[in-house]
């Protein structure tokens, strides 16, 4: 990617994270990114849609990386996991709750309205369940790995929104205590 598409896309995905589709404007991106207009339609000649969908592709590429670096921190997959619920929850304390979850807002603001962001966010989601899938094959077959990653990704998707409105960690400690109840049993 060059620095011009690169700024363009990095503040996109921030923007989306903290204000949504909706309100993230192109001129706001292009101001705060600190490129020319053309460059915004050269690099995305189909607009902000496409534009948007790239960032929110970009924020998963990233989340991946952090989640694969935390769950390797720590072979057993139960701790692991725990441990990267106790570190979103610190992230979310330290930034006192003023970002939202970087797919979700996006996945229920506009996908119904957009094929193309739908479609963004839920390739977003497969990506970023393949580091707990790959973790939890360690101790239960393919099917029950996927399955569990699955629950834990919707657990803790759920969780931040609930720990966003409620400006509470409680949801995330929620999540943490059944995470570890749900992995013993399994």
């Amino acid at each position: 990617m060059s620095d011009t598409r690169d700024r363009i896309v990095k503040k996109t995905s921030e923007l989306l994270m903290l204000q949504g589709y909706h309100g993230t404007g192109l001129n706001q991106i292009v101001a705060e990114s600190n490129t020319p207009r053309g460059s915004l339609y050269y690099y995305f000649p189909n607009g902000k849609e496409e534009l948007a969908a790239e960032a929110i592709r970009n924020r998963g590429e990233g989340m991946v990386e952090h989640i694969r670096a935390v769950l390797a921190q720590i072979d057993e997959p139960k701790e692991a996991i725990n441990q990267l619920v106790q570190i979103m929850m610190a992230n979310l304390l330290k930034r006192n709750f003023t970002t939202g979850a970087p797919v979700a807002g996006v996945a229920m603001e506009a996908s119904n309205a957009s094929e193309v962001l739908r479609e963004a966010c839920h390739d977003v989601y497969n990506l970023v369940s393949l580091p707990l899938k790959e973790k939890l094959a360690k101790v239960y077959d393919e099917e029950k790995a996927d399955s569990l990653a699955t629950a834990i990704l919707a657990a803790l998707e759920g969780a931040l929104v609930m720990a966003y409105t409620s400006r509470s960690a409680r949801p995330l400690e929620a999540v943490a205590e059944m995470l570890k109840d749900c992995l013993d049993k399994s």
